[in-house]
């Protein structure tokens, strides 16, 4: 920043009122002006300089461009630090580490590691746990070395249970593949790598007898994704996905209630993402499906009111009086752009990272169900736009807030798959993102094929109450405040306030919600999700 100096005869206006006031009529701006009077060294007042020294600073702050990277880093491990035994540390270091010093580098080596092979595109390496095929493999997974640069991995089986298809039992195959191709002059620099998997997944359904499964091929470069994918699988209504299989489970033989509501379809995906530059991407999404209605074929429950408490495999929804439907096929098309345009980054070694919060997240998204083409019974238009956006109040906290709007502007022919679903829960488990999902919402009671808006706004103290204790912070627990809101034809303003403890123990989430209606009193639940500081995420695939 540039900076001015300036000698002039200032007056105190608190201990020289009187000559404070004979220079302010002596020299008003009638007169004089006051960058004049600085030059010839004329007196001005102490509020007079303050104001001069402000209006300097704007000026600059706007003519100064803030730089796109705003720390940069360099560090070098000596190639003998390894070889070196630990009587030699003991040898040059003053004071031997203390327990915690100790657990501390264990756990600085270990995330060191996994950063150098997630630089060299070897986060897929699994640790084997045994050399070649064992028969057990097929229960309980394993990886196996094709090469340098391939290799090839049983998943571990996992699967669930739901009223629609009973037991299912899901499994899954991985080939990969990795190019690396390394900087010669820059080594420690990240190497430039492509990935290729391709992946088969089965699952079976016991109560229905009936095998399905798809393909998908996952090609991946530092800036392109593109992911083909077909064949016969289960999905639920929200593609998002808002109730995890094991949870669906738990709830559905423990407290006797089907939340989870899906149906069969027949497609072929292909999804492809480019970020064009470091601030703006464009993604695009297509597809073919044949849609099957599934119905329950189980209502097994520990619990012995569960069959009154079982509801029809068709979800409840206050704009569509009745979500059954037939057979349908479904030829749909995507383009969404993202834009972050005022982003900041972080150079260690060489390599560039996002600064996170630096910036808002613009998404512009059309959506498109065409009618006639291949058969295709759909036909309607959906345009939404979205912002993200992670506020660092100073020592204070964080703001963090999610908000989306949109509307159909053509709604021909629907089926209820195709309404905007939102990220409700009803159990009393989270497992997705706080920020961006609701805490009591129903899961599709105010999906809509009309306009919407909702909003998710989450507030996380440095001090509130407990975190007040120092120990409690210490102990990594932090507190939050949340408001959610929906805005749909039906959804009578429904709000949620919340208040949250993240990190009990360093893993737990425990969370207070209420609901409201125009300002009335719906309900209110507890949440047990998991530390958001762990960045855990639940996927099927």
């Amino acid at each position: 920043m540039k900076r001015i100096f300036v000698y002039a005869l200032t007056v105190d206006e608190k201990l020289e009122k009187e000559e404070a006031k004979k220079v302010t009529k002596q020299f008003s701006q009638k007169n004089q002006q006051l960058k004049q009077r600085l030059e010839n060294g004329k007196e001005i007042t102490n509020k007079e300089l303050k104001q001069l020294a402000k209006e300097y600073e704007k000026a600059e702050r706007v003519q100064q461009k803030e730089p796109d990277v705003i720390s940069e880093s360099h560090y070098a491990v000596d190639s003998m630090a390894y070889k070196k035994d630990s009587t030699y540390w003991v040898d040059i270091r003053p004071a031997p580490l203390d327990k915690e010093e100790v657990r501390g580098y264990k756990k600085t080596d270990s995330i060191s590691e996994v950063q150098r092979k997630r630089d060299e595109g070897d986060t897929l390496k699994s640790k084997r746990k045994h050399k070649g095929f064992n028969p057990f493999d097929v229960l309980t997974g394993n990886s196996y070395s094709l090469g340098k640069s391939s290799n090839f991995q049983i998943h571990t089986p996992w699967g669930g249970y739901n009223t629609v298809e009973g037991v299912n039992a899901v499994y899954r195959l991985s080939f990969y593949k990795r190019w690396v191709k390394r900087d010669t002059v820059n080594k420690e620099k990240r190497p430039d790598t492509k990935r290729l998997e391709i992946s088969p997944v089965f699952r079976y359904a016991f109560a229905r007898e009936k095998l399905s499964g798809f393909l998908r091929i996952d090609y991946r470069t530092r800036t392109n994704r593109l992911t083909i994918s077909g064949g016969r699988y289960i999905q639920q209504f929200n593609p998002d996905e808002p109730i995890h299989n094991f949870i669906n489970t738990l709830t559905t033989l423990v407290q006797g209630q089907n939340w989870m509501k899906i149906y069969e379809r027949d497609f072929i995906d292909l999804n492809f993402r480019q970020r064009v530059n470091d601030k703006f991407s464009i993604r695009t999404q297509w597809s073919l499906a044949r849609r099957h209605e599934l119905f329950n074929n189980n209502d097994y429950s520990f619990n012995d009111k569960s069959k009154d408490r079982f509801t029809p495999n068709a979800p409840v929804n206050a704009e569509l009086a009745d979500t059954h439907f037939a057979d349908n096929t479904a030829f749909t098309g995507a383009i969404g752009f993202e834009a972050r345009p005022w982003q900041k980054y972080r150079i260690r070694n060489g390599n560039k990272y996002r600064a996170d919060r630096s910036t808002p997240i613009f998404t512009l998204d059309y959506k498109k169900g065409f009618s006639h083409a291949f058969g295709s019974d759909v036909d309607y238009d959906l345009i939404e736009i979205g912002v993200m956006q992670g506020i660092r109040l100073g020592v204070r906290g964080l703001l963090d807030m999610n908000l989306k709007a949109g509307q159909f502007l053509n709604t021909k022919s629907m089926y209820f798959m195709v309404y905007k679903h939102f990220m409700g829960n009803q159990t009393p488990f989270m497992t997705t993102d706080p920020v961006g999902s609701f805490r009591i919402l129903d899961y599709y009671t105010y999906s809509t094929h009309d306009k919407y808006f909702s909003a998710n706004v989450h507030y996380h103290f440095r001090k509130f109450l407990f975190t007040r204790i120092p120990k409690v912070r210490m102990l990594g627990a932090s507190e939050n405040f949340f408001v959610n809101y929906l805005a749909t034809p039906s959804s009578n303003n429904y709000t949620e306030l919340g208040y949250g403890l993240n990190g009990i123990l360093r893993l737990f989430r425990l969370e207070f919600a209420t609901s409201f209606q125009n300002g009335n009193y719906v309900a209110n639940g507890f949440r047990i999700g998991i530390s958001t500081n762990l960045s855990v995420r639940f996927s099927d695939n």
